[in-house]
């Protein structure tokens, strides 16, 4: 009787660590994903910031070149001065 105790005893302690490691890995595995989230998030925050930049200067550009021009016909010339070539 005795034996038996300490045999299921010892079963639901493997059993326990088993699924102790298993909580384990999901959780390193919940993190490694948050901190692939969280350098995605930096990264597209950056590229926001970059694309605001550049935005602001292709906008005053245009503004310089265009300053005889409506308002409508300087928003047409910011959407055409917005080529890679212009930046560069």
């Amino acid at each position: 009787m005795l034996i038996c105790r300490v045999d299921e005893e010892t079963a639901r302690r493997t059993d326990l660590e088993k699924v102790r490691r298993e909580l384990d890995n999901q959780v390193e595995e919940l993190r490694e994903d948050l901190d692939v989230e969280k350098s995605a998030r930096l990264k597209v925050e950056k590229q926001k910031r970059e694309l605001a930049e550049v935005n602001f200067r292709v906008f005053f550009i245009c503004k310089c070149l265009c300053s005889s021009l409506s308002e409508n016909n300087l928003i047409f010339h910011i959407s055409l001065c917005k080529s890679p070539n212009l930046l560069q």
